[in-house]
C-alpha cells in the first residue's frame, strides 16, 4: 500500500515546512496583544463587573496593540523592555516602555548577531540579581535553510548577558546543540544557579521506540532535561537526567514532563543550595 507508506512517512518523518511553520508561529504571534489594567475603563452595556479584592469593581482591560513579537523584562529604573525575537540588520534590537506597556520606543540596537551561524530567535530573559540581563536565543546552524529532515534540524541554544548596567554585552555562549523546543522558563534560583529547562528532540520514532518498557509505548519525539549555570552564563552544564512519559497517541511530540520537572526543581530550591546537577 504505497499510499498509506507515503502518509506514515510524512507523520514520522516530516520535512522542513515542519521548522517553517515554527517560525512563522512566531512572527504571527506579533499579532497578538498585551493585556494593560486600566482604572477608569467604561463596561460595555450588558457585561457585569466582577468583584475585586476588597470589594472593589473590576474594569476590562486595554487591548494594546503590540508592534512586533518581543520578550519582556521589568527594568530597575521602572521601564519595560521588549527585546525582539528577530535581528535587526545583524543586530538585536529592542523596544521601551514607560507607561507599563501602553506604548513602546522605536527599536534600539543592543548588540551585534553573526547571521553566518544561522538565524537568531529570541525566546527568554530575565534581570538577575546583579541588576543585569540574561537571554536565551536559539540558532539553527543553517539547517532549515538547507531544507534537512526534521531529524537533522538544529535548534541550538544560546545565552547572552549584559553587563556595566546593560551597556555592554558578551558574545553569544553555547549552551546545548540540537532540535531544542520553546524555552518557556528560564530563571536564577536563590543560590545564584541559572535554570534553563527545556525540551529536545530525540531519535525516537514510532518504529524506532527503544528497547524494555519503551518498546512497547511511545514516548513521543521529545524528552526534557534541564541546563544549568553557576558562573551567570560564562558555562553551561547539562542534566545527564532524562524526563518523558509516553505519548497518548501516535505522532505527538512529547515533553509534556516540562512542567513537572519545573515543579521539582523549584523544590529543590527551596531552602537548599545544591551544587550538583537538579535532576
Amino acid at each position: 500500500m504505497p499510499e498509506l507508506s507515503k502518509l506514515m512517512d510524512q507523520i514520522f518523518n516530516p520535512r522542513p515546512v515542519f521548522d517553517r511553520a515554527r517560525r512563522k508561529f512566531l512572527q504571527q504571534a506579533a499579532g497578538l496583544v498585551a493585556v494593560i489594567p486600566t482604572a477608569n475603563a467604561v463596561l460595555e452595556p450588558r457585561q457585569e463587573a466582577k468583584t475585586a479584592p476588597h470589594g472593589l469593581s473590576a474594569s476590562p482591560p486595554d487591548m494594546i496593540p503590540i508592534p512586533e513579537y518581543m520578550v519582556y523584562a521589568p527594568l530597575p529604573d521602572g521601564r519595560l523592555i521588549g527585546v525582539v525575537g528577530e535581528t535587526h540588520d545583524g543586530h538585536a534590537v529592542a523596544r521601551y516602555s514607560a507607561d507599563s506597556g501602553k506604548t513602546f520606543s522605536e527599536s534600539a540596537r543592543l548588540f551585534p548577531l553573526d547571521l553566518a551561524q544561522g538565524n537568531w530567535s529570541m525566546h527568554n530573559a530575565f534581570l538577575d540579581r546583579d541588576g543585569e540581563l540574561q537571554l536565551i536565543y536559539t540558532n539553527d546552524a543553517n539547517t532549515v535553510k538547507e531544507r534537512r529532515s526534521f531529524y537533522d534540524v538544529h535548534y541550538d541554544i544560546w545565552h547572552v548577558r549584559s553587563s556595566n548596567s546593560r551597556t555592554r554585552w558578551s558574545s553569544p555562549t553555547p549552551v546545548w546543540q540540537g532540535y531544542a523546543g520553546s524555552l518557556l522558563s528560564f530563571a536564577q534560583l536563590r543560590n545564584g544557579r541559572v535554570l534553563l529547562p527545556f525540551t529536545y528532540r530525540t531519535p525516537r520514532t514510532w518504529g524506532n521506540r527503544g528497547e524494555g518498557f519503551n518498546a512497547f509505548a511511545f514516548m513521543g519525539r521529545f524528552s526534557s532535561t534541564a541546563a544549568y549555570s553557576d558562573d551567570d552564563g560564562a558555562t553551561w552544564h547539562v542534566s545527564p537526567s532524562e524526563l518523558k512519559e509516553p505519548s497518548p497517541q501516535i505522532g505527538d511530540d512529547g515533553g509534556r514532563t516540562y512542567r513537572v520537572g519545573v515543579e521539582r526543581w523549584a523544590d529543590l530550591d527551596a531552602g537548599s543550595h545544591a551544587v550538583g546537577p537538579l535532576l
